[in-house]
C-alpha cells in the first residue's frame, strides 16, 4: 500500500517539521511489538518560510533497524543524522539543515567509529541517546557493544 505518515516533530520555533514516512510495521500478537522505526522508510524535513519539503538521502544504505525518530536535540539547535549503518553521524545546526538537505553545506561533526586502517572492523552503529542538549551517546554493536559519549559542537558553529 501506499506510503504513511508514521510520526512528526515539530520545532518549537514553527521553522520545520520532520516527518518520518513508511509502512507501519505488521503487530503479531503472539509476538512483542515491532517499534515504529522498523517500519521507516524516509525521513522529510518540511520548512516553513520559504515553503519548501526535502528528503535526508544518506550518503549509504540505512536498513529497517537501523532508523530513529530520537535525531533533534532536546533543545531543538542540533539533529544528528545516520549515513550509513557502519556510520558516519552527521551533525547538523538547525539552523543550516536547509543548506545540509540541498548538499549546500556539510556537517558540523562527524562522529562514527574511528579505524586506522582501510578494511578494518567498523561495527554497526547503533542508536543514539541524548543525555542533554550538546552530549550524545552512541551505540556500538558487535559482539561486544560499546557505548561511547561525545560532545556535540555549538550548534552555532563554535
Amino acid at each position: 500500500g501506499p506510503r504513511e505518515l508514521l510520526g512528526e516533530w515539530g520545532r518549537p520555533d514553527g521553522s520545520f517539521t520532520a516527518e518520518w514516512w513508511g509502512h507501519a510495521p505488521v503487530y503479531e500478537p503472539h509476538e512483542s511489538p515491532y517499534p515504529i522505526e522498523y517500519g521507516i522508510e524516509g525521513l522529510w524535513f518540511r520548512f516553513a518560510d520559504p515553503p519548501e519539503r526535502l528528503r535526508f538521502r544518506p550518503r549509504g544504505t540505512l536498513h529497517f533497524s537501523d532508523w530513529q525518530t530520537d535525531v533533534i536535540a532536546p533543545d531543538g539547535r542540533r539533529l544528528v543524522l545516520l549515513q550509513d549503518r557502519f556510520g558516519p553521524y552527521h551533525v547538523v545546526a538547525a539552523e543550516r539543515l536547509r543548506d545540509y538537505l540541498r548538499g549546500e553545506a556539510e556537517p558540523d561533526q562527524v562522529i562514527g567509529w574511528e579505524t586506522r586502517s582501510p578494511g578494518a572492523f567498523v561495527p554497526v552503529h547503533g542508536p543514539i541517546r541524548w543525555i542533554d542538549a550538546a552530549t550524545i551517546e552512541v551505540l556500538y554493536d558487535s559482539e561486544t557493544p560499546e557505548r561511547r559519549r561525545y560532545a556535540l559542537v555549538d550548534a552555532s558553529g563554535g
